[in-house]
């Protein structure tokens, strides 16, 4: 098994799980036999352990059953068709191990030969843990990887498919298919194939026979198709090989987080406006201006591929905007963070004017009324003093 790595310095890990299936896998309980099955695992050099690093195994496993004293298997662990490797790493100062890197996992699989025939070799998956990652945490780094083939027939026929476009296989979009890797076996070992002929069949009723080993194709519509392969070549016997390719719709999605500066949820609500940078019409999805409550995420779906500018904006939010680039068939997660605009508290001032103006009034009203108090209290003296003064029986 050979899984290449190409990390930036911005991508930290500190694991990787890497399952290898293979078809036509061997039982021991007749009349299932099958052409190999694996007996034998070596992971003792792959590259974080001739670096030096701490390698602490998780999983080690041969058809769901634990190989080595350190491993055991995991609960989707398939019966049958599968060797299993997860480790964590980390460094002697660090619980991660950080980027650049840019070097194969390698490991060793011993497999026995139980029948004539072919067996086919692909990753079911090769992740790399990214303990960095926003929203999940830890989340994969994906691995894109090739199949290969056993094969002891006279001639073994094989093919590998890549998108033109993406990582994966696009309906609309052309797809690249390469035979060029079928072969006849012989006593000594492989040899090349003498003006050979490719008979494709794309399982969607398109057929071509070709003597060149690439085809290009177009699906046109998504789905799981059982593509065939029929190899002749001027020696006698041909040979014939299937697989399921699966098919992408041709849209993009994006699933956009939105953070405060210190990574915690948004206390507010915040609107995200999408643009389509990379060509002048707008953008094919449903809602291109979305609202997010505080605290939560928006997707975008039905993207055509390209760079999207998105804004953010609210009430609660310094507005900012950040670009990203959107693959078709594939969805992109991005966390933006932004910095909250704390309201500023209640100013005192209107107050103090106030409580000055209801003084003020309140001062003037008693002032008023201690005016009219000692000039009805004067009126009063004067009146007492006037009857004091009269005298009986005078007008």
């Amino acid at each position: 098994m050979n899984v290449r790595m190409n990390l930036s310095a911005t991508e930290p890990i500190n694991g990787f799980d890497v399952r290898l299936n293979y078809t036509n896998f061997y039982s021991p309980n007749p009349p299932v036999h099958g052409v190999v099955k694996a007996v034998r695992l070596d992971y003792s050099n792959n590259v974080f352990v001739t670096l030096g690093y701490t390698v602490t195994t998780l999983a080690s496993c041969i058809d769901d059953v634990t190989y080595g004293p350190d491993g055991f298997c995991a609960i989707d662990d398939i019966a049958s068709g599968q060797v299993h490797v997860a480790q964590a790493i980390t460094s002697a100062t660090s619980s991660t191990i950080s980027g650049p890197l840019n070097n194969a996992l390698l490991f060793s699989v011993t497999f026995t030969v139980n029948a004539t025939g072919t067996s086919l070799f692909y990753f079911d998956r090769a992740n790399l843990s990214n303990p960095g990652g926003l929203p999940a945490n830890p989340h994969f780094i994906p691995v894109t990887t090739r199949a290969g083939i056993f094969g002891d027939s006279p001639l073994v026929a094989f093919f590998d498919y890549s998108s033109t476009l993406s990582p994966s296989v696009l309906s609309g979009v052309s797809a690249r298919f390469d035979a060029g890797a079928s072969f006849r076996s012989s006593p000594s070992g492989q040899t090349v194939l003498n003006m050979p002929r490719f008979a494709w069949d794309f399982g969607d009723g398109n057929k071509t026979t070709t003597n060149n080993p690439v085809s290009q194709h177009t699906f046109q519509k998504a789905g799981n198709y059982t593509v065939g392969l029929v190899v002749n070549d001027t020696n006698p016997g041909g040979g014939a090989f299937q697989r399921i390719v699966q098919v992408s719709p041709f849209l993009g999605s994006l699933h956009v987080s939105v953070r405060n500066e210190r990574g915690g949820s948004i206390q507010t609500i915040v609107t995200v406006k999408l643009h389509n940078s990379t060509t002048p019409v707008p953008p094919l999805c449903r809602a291109c201006t979305q609202t997010i409550n505080a605290g939560g995420t928006v997707d975008f779906r039905g993207l055509t591929p390209g760079l999207y500018t998105f804004n953010v904006t609210g009430p609660g939010v310094d507005p900012g905007g950040k670009q990203t680039q959107v693959q078709v068939g594939w969805p992109t997660m991005e966390t933006v963070y932004l910095t909250e605009i704390v309201p500023p508290g209640p100013s005192i001032i209107p107050l103090l004017i106030f409580v000055v103006i209801i003084g003020g009034g309140l001062g003037l009203a008693s002032l008023g009324l201690l005016v009219r108090w000692r000039r009805a209290r004067r009126l009063t003296k004067t009146g007492g003093l006037f009857r004091k003064n009269q005298k009986p029986g005078r007008v």
